[in-house]
């Protein structure tokens, strides 16, 4: 008769409490096995356990326009330093200035020379009108002048000059402030050579022409940045 029932009403000590022979079958099954009790509480329903959802917490983005506007306020807080005060420039760049305005005038005076020899050979003068006083001032006021105008036009048209591109320095700035500072070179000049001098002392190493403009001859890196 149990065999019949298919259980054995007192298999587990307990009353009603049937052993499902599909136990066995879905232990071997893919799917996993359902909960049961014993007893009579196996009869009863399942409750199913409710699903717990998962919460999305939103994390906080920087746009890049705030990194933006704050790199732009920490540059507006703390403004670049004057040109004057990035350079640092040792004697050596005293000795590249005074060799390239060397080169520059010894180059202007041969140029000059020649012309101004040239123009008096044609005027046919005698040896002791070229040997006055008069023209002797004369001629080196000319050479003067042409070589100081030459060296200009090639530093307002170029930025450098014959002497300075061999050392590899560059005046930037505007025509009028290029003309100012070449102007200002002749007080320097006349005071004993003082403005020139002054270069020695300082870090920049400048004349009083480029103090007073604020524009002096700068090296390749320094002018390009």
């Amino acid at each position: 008769m149990t065999e019949g029932l298919g259980f054995h009403p007192f298999s587990d000590g307990l009353p009603y409490a049937p052993i499902s022979k599909s136990v066995g079958r879905s232990t071997r099954s893919s799917s996993p096995p359902r909960a049961t009790g014993a007893g009579a509480i196996a009869a009863g329903p399942a409750i199913p356990i409710p699903a717990v959802s998962r919460v999305s917490v939103p994390v906080a983005r920087i746009a890049p326009s705030s990194i933006s506007n704050s790199s732009a306020v920490s540059k507006a807080v703390t403004p670049p330093l004057p040109q004057a005060e990035r350079l640092q420039n040792g004697f050596g760049y005293v000795l590249k200035r005074m060799l390239a305005y060397s080169i520059d005038t010894g180059f202007n005076l041969l140029v000059g020379g020649a012309a101004l020899s040239w123009v008096l050979w044609n005027e046919s003068l005698s040896p002791d009108t070229l040997l006055g006083p008069g023209i002797i001032l004369i001629a080196l006021l000319f050479l003067a002048f042409f070589s100081w105008a030459l060296i200009t036009a090639q530093e307002i048209a170029f930025g450098t000059s014959i002497g300075k591109r061999l050392f590899g320095l560059h005046l930037p700035g505007s025509t009028s402030t290029l003309l100012l500072r070449a102007i200002l070179f002749v007080p320097s000049l006349t005071f004993a050579g003082l403005g020139l001098c002054w270069a020695l002392f300082g870090r920049q190493k400048r004349c009083w022409h480029d103090i007073v403009v604020g524009v002096q001859p700068m090296k390749g890196s320094q002018w390009e940045t």
